[in-house]
């Protein structure tokens, strides 16, 4: 419904159709349609794009009308932009149009409103804004844009708002979105009053400056013109100022040219404010020789700068500033240099320019900025310095002298400097600075020809060094001037290009004398600036001569024609692959455009030198044009010079997916170069969605040094998560990363997503990853890394169906490429999720076969949503590890490359079968000199639910001197958790542990998700390792025969498994314990009240030569006398139990095989051996010592048959012999 009377704000509306608005109102039917049916966000989303850096939901409260308004919330700081999605709606040419919203901007984020028309292509063709102040306000303000006339060529209109964000969280409401058309407006024979207009036509230049304090009626600044960015006229404070916005990283500049007098003194100043992503502000004059500011520059002077965003207005000025002699004319420039690729904003007020006193005489009040002395005076500049001599000292700073000597005196009221030969050999006055190869510049001056002059003039020598040393590659000069004369001339090289492979110029004043006496020159206003390439030679045989071009290097110090505006049909600079390039005009610029040539991906790539260890952001705008799937800009760093070798890793910017109207940035932010890094190569990439040919358009595109981003802050209950170095996140990996989403971070690291948005959040104390689609097409979350051709995988993971989901599963897709690009091999997904029911459930791909031409993989997490509303899902654990091949089936082929393996693998045969490479490549090499065992662990707690919630870990320091656990990992084969960094001292032990299990007081890091996937009950394996792949430690029990071969003995529920170890990090003995004792490390076995004491054992030696460790000492005798040391002992221990009437709640004899260790599985007795030990059984038995003398030859016998019991590293592969059982 239309809302009548006046608006709380409006700003920006034309002072033409001001006066006329109530009057237009009036005319206007009370009762109008809505053309944008969902403005009031009744609807839910509907007609709502999501706008990008930020995310757009519903809320309930505040409200202006209705149940329902919108709130924007940025992720980050930097532009905003809302739109509708009513890009389709149809509008009349000629009729007016009028657009109202509702704005709740408490922070002062938001910009302006605007009306945007669009043509039946898509682009846009008209803009009708309404400014915001940037106050705070708490309150609805009733925005209010138009009435506006739709232009002929118009089609379409939408609404869109623009908004600056300072952060993450940033957030602003919008409400009650109406947009109305009416008639086109009748013609009147008595005209309205109208306030004064400026001239019907804007000359280019003027007598004077014109319209600085902008109050000349109009939308835009009458007299001035902008460069490279938008120009509007907003009110602030009660007046009206000029507002600049950038369109890209690009310096722009606001402009107007009007006649000067040469050699007077003048004075520019004005009042300048820096609004968002300013990076600095000043005014510079640019004088010219021409009556209109055409042509060539003679010099520049600059006003003092502006650095970053301010509150409020600062004057700048230029001081006192003299005109060169020549000059005729001079262009006022309010210059924005943009932070990065987001709009930057400038509001302007105040500009002057005018006549003033020069300043005092350098002699008598000497200038406070004192160059450096002579000594200090660099030999190299970035750009050309006292070009006009008027900094202080008899000779001229940053100028040196060949052949002849140099001095700075006075000509009238300014300086300028005199150069004198020392014989007949050419003198001349030189200056060496940086410049880019490929870019055209030009030089020129003011020179004068004194006495005995032959010839005068300046030459630009070109270099391929970085400080004009070496090998001159080239030179150009300018026009000459033979003899001598009274007064100055001017000398210009014209518009003149570098050579592609120049880092540096060299600009020499020259003077050759005429004889041997000595000649004297005076030059002042010397200049070297960048400049427009000439234009084209017009020939009879063809429309346009374009000068030669220098073979086009294919490597560059820095990036060269981001903005596409050098001349040619291909982008100079810029070579494609697997698609062709061009250079089309869009409007006044000059855009790339990229066509692909197939399904595969094409991008368009330069290549950079780069500094490791530095921060770089990438950013541009793109346009993505029919059968585009996406469009990213992704950077990839390499360690050779060249950006050729293997690629070290790469960094995409956000992705622009499918096509749009109009151009959108997009950038990496702040990312850091590896530290090895010596070059990259910045790619525009563009995917299309099949066969058919997709178009790119780029602009603006650039690749600079920037700060880093702010430290994120840590969260206490993060501390022992392993954190990500502060280096960019790439988008390909070796191996998968951050599968169980603990690296800190609001997003989930290492991932990316497709049609939807990620998220990390916590689900019952852990980190899981949420993902929410944004329509009813399929959504996933992706991960990219290297895989091994034609080996064997297996993806796993936990999925949770949260609302309006009809089903997940995993995905892992194979390329043939190294970096998950190009087309698609084949693809292989786990069993699906269909369930709404709050829980998670295990999914898996089981064994799949990577195909022989395979070199890279994507694990997708797939949502299938039910409908148009956003569909939650929520994944955690996600692994995709190596694995073994299923056994093959007697009657069926094994599984084809690339698809999941169909037969079941039942427990007996996965055990058997190879193990499971989790722990794979922690076989290669040992750390088990790290004093830092797996001591205790319980697998099989005695509550009820899910054990992984009660489960831990004993790791203990057997050793006799501190360890730190820092870089170590706990690993078994469904993930990996990394300990934290602290130091345990001999004897202490820490514990790893789920959020419910019962610890006491131990030392410990408590993981919301429990132990990786939990524990297996009946069998699993475990081992303590450093990132780096070395095994300390490791295990397996129960029916998981793949470290310790037979295994462990799986402890029932409520017991834990024990282990001990000597003070060398041997393994003595194995137990299941009846009463579990996390955070402390057991001793060797005691004997037990009732036992008569074991014999008393000398302490280990150290390992004997030419052997491996043994318990007691080198070679066989050693690991005889430990085995038979440690049978003692359990024996005694046994015996002792049986003669008091305990229970043994170690291990019995039945359950130890012939080395000592628990048995896997029971073997059925002998008669003899089941006599034995039902006489052991009767009431008052006590082992005689003849049979324990007995029992101990046996196991002694065992012992030397069954080798070394060290198993503080995992045993590879054991041998196992078959013996025949002894009667």
């Amino acid at each position: 419904m239309r809302r009548p009377g006046p608006l709380a704000l409006v700003v920006g509306a034309l002072a033409v159709v001001a006066c006329s608005t109530s009057a237009i109102r009036a005319q206007t039917p009370p009762e109008q349609q809505n053309l944008l049916p969902n403005g009031g966000f009744e609807q839910g989303l509907v007609g709502w794009a999501q706008p990008a850096p930020a995310t757009l939901d519903v809320v309930e409260e505040p409200t202006h009308s209705g149940g329902s308004a919108g709130r924007v919330t940025a992720s980050g700081p930097g532009s905003v932009t809302l739109l509708t999605q009513y890009s389709r709606v149809p509008v009349e040419p000629g009729t007016e149009h009028t657009l109202q919203l509702a704005v709740r901007d408490p922070d002062g984020y938001v910009r302006d409103v605007r009306l945007e028309f669009l043509d039946g292509e898509g682009a846009r063709v008209a803009i009708e804004a309404s400014l915001l102040p940037s106050t705070p306000s708490a309150s609805w303000q009733q925005v209010e844009v138009g009435p506006v006339t739709a232009p002929r060529d118009a089609a379409y209109a939408r609404l869109v708002v623009r908004a600056e964000a300072t952060g993450a969280g940033s957030a602003f409401h919008v409400d009650s979105a109406e947009l109305s058309a009416g008639p086109a407006p009748e013609p009147t024979s008595t005209p309205t009053a109208t306030p004064p207009e400026a001239p019907a036509t804007e000359p280019a230049s003027f007598a004077s400056l014109t319209n600085g304090d902008f109050e000349l009626p109009g939308e835009t600044a009458w007299g001035w013109r902008a460069h490279a960015g938008e120009v509007a006229v907003a009110s602030e404070g009660g007046t009206r100022v000029a507002t600049l916005t950038s369109r890209g990283p690009s310096t722009v500049w606001l402009h107007q040219s009007f006649a000067v007098e040469g050699g007077r003194w003048y004075e520019a100043a004005g009042l300048l404010r820096p609004v968002a992503n300013a990076a600095l502000a000043r005014l510079r004059v640019g004088w010219y020789a021409s009556e209109d500011a055409s042509g060539a520059q003679l010099s520049t002077a600059d006003s003092n700068e502006l650095i970053g965003i301010s509150d409020s207005f600062a004057r700048v000025s230029t001081g006192p500033i003299r005109a060169p002699v020549g000059a005729r004319s001079a262009q006022l420039r309010v210059m924005l240099r943009p932070a990065g690729g987001a709009p930057a904003i400038l509001h302007a007020d105040g500009l002057s320019f005018a006549r003033t006193a020069p300043p005092p005489n350098p002699a008598v009040a000497p200038s406070p900025a004192t160059p450096p002395t002579p000594e200090a005076m660099p030999t190299f500049f970035l750009a050309l310095t006292n070009g006009d001599f008027e900094l202080p000292g008899d000779t001229p700073y940053g100028w040196r002298a060949h052949a002849g000597d140099v001095v700075v005196g006075s000509e009238g009221d300014s300086r300028s400097v005199t150069l004198t030969s020392r014989g007949r050999s050419t003198a001349w006055l030189h200056q060496s600075f940086a410049v880019e190869g490929g870019r055209w510049y030009e030089a020129a001056g003011l020179l004068r020809a004194v006495s005995n002059a032959a010839l005068v003039r300046i030459r630009i020598a070109w270099y391929g060094s970085e400080d004009a040393s070496g090998a001159q590659l080239s030179t150009d000069d300018s026009n000459e001037l033979t003899g001598f004369s009274d007064s100055f001339a001017e000398v210009s090289t014209g518009a003149i290009r570098a050579p592609e492979e120049a880092r540096s110029a060299e600009l020499r004043v020259m003077l050759r004398p005429a004889s041997g006496a000595p000649a004297v020159l005076n030059a002042d206003d010397v200049s070297f600036e960048r400049t427009a390439p000439p234009p084209p030679e017009l020939t009879s045989q063809a429309p346009i001569a374009r000068p030669p071009q220098a073979p086009e290097p294919s490597f560059f110090a820095s990036l060269t024609n981001g903005d596409f505006e050098l001349p040619g049909d291909t982008p100079y600079g810029w070579r494609a692959h697997a698609g062709e390039a061009l250079v089309t005009s869009e409007g006044a610029t000059q855009a790339a455009l990229l066509t692909s040539r197939g399904a595969a991906t094409a991008w368009l790539h330069q290549s950079v030198r780069v500094e490791g260890g530095r921060w770089y952001q990438a950013s541009g705008r793109l346009r993505g044009g029919p059968n585009a799937a996406a469009a990213v800009i992704r950077v990839a760093w390499y360690a050779s010079d060249d950006a050729s070798g293997p690629q070290l890793s790469a960094t995409d910017s956000v992705t622009l997916e499918g096509a749009s109207d109009s151009f959108v940035p997009v950038s990496t932010g702040a990312v850091l170069a590896p530290g090895d890094a010596r070059s990259a190569q910045l790619r525009i990439m563009l995917r299309p969605l099949g066969e058919a040919p997709a178009t790119l358009h780029a602009d603006d595109v650039a690749f600079t040094r920037t700060a880093p981003p702010p430290a994120p802050a840590v969260d206490v209950a993060e501390a022992a998560a392993p954190t990500p170095e502060a280096t960019p996140e790439p988008s390909f990996f070796a191996a998968l990363t951050n599968g169980d989403f603990e690296l800190p971070g609001e997003t989930p690291y290492g991932w990316r997503s497709h049609a939807a948005d990620a998220a990390v959040t916590s689900h019952d104390g852990s980190r899981v990853a949420s993902l929410t689609s944004r329509s009813s097409t399929a959504a996933w979350l992706h991960q990219s890394f290297s895989v091994g051709s034609g080996g064997w995988y297996e993806a796993g993971g936990r999925l949770r169906l949260v609302s309006d989901a009809s089903l997940a599963r995993l995905r892992v897709a194979w390329y043939a490429s190294e970096d998950a690009s190009g087309p698609q091999l084949s693809a292989a997904d786990s069993e699906a999720v269909e369930d709404v029911d709050g829980s998670f459930a295990s999914v898996s791909t089981g064994a799949i076969r990577a195909p022989d031409d395979a070199r890279s993989a994507q694990l997708r997490i797939m949502l299938r949503p039910a409908g148009e509303a956003p569909a939650v899902l929520h994944a955690d654990n996600v692994t995709f590890v190596r694995s073994a091949a299923p056994p093959p089936a007697s009657s069926e082929a094994p599984p084809e490359a690339g698809e999941a393996a169909t037969s079941v693998v039942p427990p007996s045969a996965a055990s058997a079968a190879a193990p499971i490479p989790t722990l794979e490549p922690y076989r290669v090499r040992s750390a088990s000199a790290i004093l830092l065992r797996i001591t205790e662990l319980l697998p099989n707690p005695p509550q009820g639910g899910g054990d992984a919630e009660y489960e831990w870990i004993e790791v203990g320091n057997v050793g006799t001197a501190a360890v730190s656990l820092a870089g170590l990992i706990l690993v078994d084969n469904h993930g990996r958790i990394a300990l934290p960094t602290l130091t345990l001292p001999p004897g202490g032990a820490f514990v790893v542990a789920g959020p419910r299990a019962a610890i006491g007081d131990a030392l410990a890091l408590r993981r919301g998700e429990g132990l990786f996937n939990g524990l297996g009950n009946s069998g699993d394996r475990l081992a303590l390792a450093t990132e780096g792949g070395a095994v300390i430690d490791a295990l397996s029990y129960g029916s998981d025969g793949s470290v310790d071969q037979p295994p462990l003995r799986a402890p029932p529920a409520g017991r834990s498994l024990q282990r001990r170890f000597d003070a060398a990090g041997r393994l003595i003995d194995a137990l299941v314990a009846e009463l579990p004792s996390p955070g402390r490390i057991e001793a060797h076995a005691p004997a037990e009240a009732g036992a008569p004491p074991p014999a008393a054992t000398p302490p280990p030696a150290p390992p004997g030569p030419g052997g491996p460790p043994g318990a007691g000492g080198g070679g066989r005798r050693g690991r005889r006398r430990a085995a038979r040391t440690a049978l003692e002992r359990r024996v005694a221990a046994q015996a002792a139990r049986r003669g008091s009437g305990q229970q043994p709640h170690g291990l019995d004899r039945a359950r130890l095989d012939r080395r000592g260790r628990p048995r896997g599985r029971r073997r059925a007795p002998c008669p003899r051996a089941a006599a034995g030990r039902a006489a052991a059984e009767r009431p008052g038995f006590a082992a005689p010592e003849a049979a324990l003398a007995t029992l101990r030859e046996r196991r002694a016998g065992a012992a030397e048959a069954a080798g070394p019991v060290n198993r503080g590293a995992p045993a590879l592969t054991p041998r196992r012999r078959r013996r025949t059982p002894r009667a």
